[in-house]
């Protein structure tokens, strides 16, 4: 098995455009290939929900959700991989 990361880092805005854009269709070209494909939270530069929900699974994702609904249902920390109180 293996860890891939890939990242687009660039010294302006319109630099940057053209790397994301040219690391997200590696990762594409390269899914078909994967014998499985996840996310990994500590990889993540940009919290989509839909990917941070991949990096937990489900079962696990709504048991931290009830977790942050009783600890954080203000959701004041916010700032990471989100977990929205459930």
């Amino acid at each position: 098995m293996f860890v891939l990361n890939i990242a687009a880092i660039a010294p302006d805005r319109a630099l940057l455009e053209a790397d994301r854009t040219w690391v997200r269709s590696f990762w594409s070209d390269l899914v078909p290939h994967a014998s499985g494909v996840g996310s990994y939270v500590n990889f993540m530069s940009e919290y989509e929900d839909d990917r941070v929900l991949a990096s937990y699974g489900r079962e696990k994702y709504e048991r931290l959700a009830r977790v942050k609904g009783q600890y954080d249902p203000d959701n004041v920390f916010h700032l990471n991989a989100n977990i929205k109180p459930g």
